[in-house]
C-alpha cells in the first residue's frame, strides 16, 4: 500500500508541476499578445501622424 500511496503522490506532484509550467507559458503568451496590441496600437498612430505630416508637407509645397 505504501508504494501505491508513493506512487499517487510522485503522479500528483508531477502532474502539478505540469500544470505549473502550461498556466506560466499561458501567461507568457497573455503577456505577448497584450504586448503586441499595444505596438499595433503605437503604429497605427505612427502611421496617423505620418499621413498628416505627409498632408500638410504636400499643402506647403503647393502653397510655394
Amino acid at each position: 500500500m505504501d508504494v501505491v500511496d508513493r506512487f499517487e503522490r510522485e503522479k500528483e506532484r508531477k502532474l502539478a508541476a505540469h500544470r505549473r509550467a502550461l498556466l506560466r507559458k499561458e501567461s507568457e503568451i497573455s503577456e505577448w499578445g497584450r504586448r503586441i496590441r499595444e505596438l499595433e496600437a503605437r503604429l497605427s498612430d505612427e502611421a496617423e501622424r505620418l499621413q498628416s505630416s505627409s498632408l500638410q508637407f504636400s499643402d506647403l509645397l503647393k502653397v510655394r
